[in-house]
């Protein structure tokens, strides 16, 4: 098991991994669409969905 200060940190490596594809994501959408990667932006928005889903599950356990 983990210590509380090494699941507080856990959490929040996911939190701001899940930040930063979410900063990725916005700066993607915002081109042009002929200049959009369609294929990469949904792979890093359904990246982003299973960060937030670990997120969010870590919160409900008490992680």
């Amino acid at each position: 098991m983990l210590t509380a200060a090494q699941n507080h940190l856990v959490r929040e490596a996911i939190r701001e991994k899940a930040h930063n594809l979410g900063q990725i994501i916005q700066h993607e959408s915002a081109k042009p669409l002929g200049d959009q990667n369609l294929k990469q932006l949904d792979s890093l928005t359904a990246e982003w969905h299973e960060y937030n889903k670990i997120y969010d599950e870590l919160v409900r356990v008490g992680c």
